[in-house]
């Protein structure tokens, strides 16, 4: 019974304390006009804010604790980067007065070597490293191949490998004998060789095909280029000298057509030869387009 009455004071205790919070809040809106929801969006924003702090903080814990996790991971990335690091070095290419270009190589790896563009009248050998001193060795080709396995593991200067280009010179001897080409670089001089024919005068060489402008006697010093010299022929004919009986005298003569030969002056016993057509020895005869011209001797007492 005694319970009772208490439990029923304890519910009377509680909805007045309700009510009276229910008065305080209408005496608060009456006064400054406004209504409860701005009390509880105050409340609200009033949460948030303490949330807020609660967050910062424990973002202020979460940061330390990531500060030691990067400088943890920062160590565990630096480890991992020294074994991982790449190894280089540097080659360096000189034309022999200035570093041209460089290149860097990740160490056993082979590196790629350029080609160099070599002055005219030279040929690019390939790049060179000097060893001791004067003493030199080549590392790569022509091509920029590497003519060993690279062992190289440091810093080095190559230079370019040149030597003087070589140049051909052909002959087409047109018939005559056939003459052999040769080679030649710009510091030589080339003397054109002579080359027979039979029954045909060698007239020289010719840069034009069909022997054409000027002959050509030699390739002078300084020629950069291949050359190619065509041989240029003229018929030769035949001087005969015989006597009465047909027996000849002395050597033939010969001619090409349209040059004039002087004839043979020929004394036998107190006589002078006077030859075919009454020509006397010393005068001239100009070559036809004969074979063979026999001048068969006559004679006239002989007149110092």
């Amino acid at each position: 019974m005694r319970f009772q009455k208490t439990k029923t004071k304890i519910i009377c205790f509680l909805f007045a304390l309700v009510g009276a919070f229910a008065l305080a809040g209408c005496g608060g809106g009456g006064s400054d006009g406004s209504d409860g929801s701005v009390d509880q969006e105050s409340t609200s924003v009033s949460a948030s804010e303490s949330v807020g702090s609660s967050d910062s903080q424990t973002g202020e814990s979460d940061t330390q604790g990531s500060d030691d996790g990067d400088l943890s991971g920062s160590d565990s990335v630096e480890e991992s980067d020294s074994g991982s690091d790449v190894e280089t070095y540097w080659i360096h290419f000189s034309d022999g007065e200035s570093i041209i270009n460089s290149q860097e190589v990740v160490y056993g790896t082979t590196p790629q070597f350029p080609v160099y563009r070599a002055r005219d009248g030279y040929v690019f050998l390939g790049w060179k490293h000097y060893t001791d001193g004067s003493e030199s060795e080549l590392i790569s080709d022509g091509a920029g191949r590497m003519l060993s396995p690279w062992e190289y593991d440091f810093d080095i200067t190559v230079f370019p490998e040149t030597a003087y280009q070589k140049y051909t010179v052909t002959y087409i001897s047109n018939g005559g004998t056939p003459v052999s080409s040769e080679t030649f670089t710009m510091q030589d001089e080339i003397i054109l060789p002579a080359t027979q024919r039979e029954n045909y005068r060698f007239m020289g060489w010719y840069e034009d095909e069909a022997c054409l402008g000027a002959k050509v006697i030699k390739i002078p010093k300084g020629t950069k280029s291949n050359k190619t010299f065509y041989a240029r022929w003229e018929r030769t004919y035949t001087i005969t000298y015989v006597d009465e009986n047909g027996n000849r005298l002395g050597e033939t003569e010969e001619a090409i057509a349209g040059e004039g030969v002087q004839l043979r002056v020929y004394i036998k016993d107190g006589y002078a030869a006077i030859w075919t057509g009454n020509r006397r020895g010393g005068t001239w005869y100009n070559m036809g387009f004969s074979d063979v011209v026999f001048m068969v001797v006559g004679w006239e007492p002989y007149k110092a």
